[in-house]
């Protein structure tokens, strides 16, 4: 199905309360079910891995990093720094300190 990068139609979005609303809801839904029911790291939830349908559904994608939750130590989230921009990396991982 057709989809469009979530920060092409975000200030639509801004317009509608509700549909923006819903689409962080099921945005969250989404890493909820991977995290929760699938036990796995999405590792790069950002607007660039977000795309919206013709319903204006929310549809995540970019699972290049997607790893099992038992297998993401350190050295998997230095490894995912070099794929999540910078802007959407914690304090911890930008500062390449992810022991703490």
């Amino acid at each position: 199905e057709p989809v469009v990068p979530l920060d092409d139609v975000l200030p639509l979005l801004r317009e509608t309360p509700g549909a923006l609303s819903w689409g962080i809801y099921t945005l969250t839904a989404a890493v909820n079910f991977l995290s929760v029911d699938c036990k796995i790291v999405h590792g790069q939830v950002c607007t660039s891995t977000v795309f919206v349908d013709q319903g204006m559904d929310w549809k995540l994608g970019g699972f290049e990093v997607l790893t099992e939750a038992a297998k993401a130590d350190a050295s998997y989230f230095r490894s995912a720094r070099e794929v999540l921009p910078k802007r959407y990396q914690s304090p911890e991982l930008a500062r390449d300190n992810m022991e703490t």
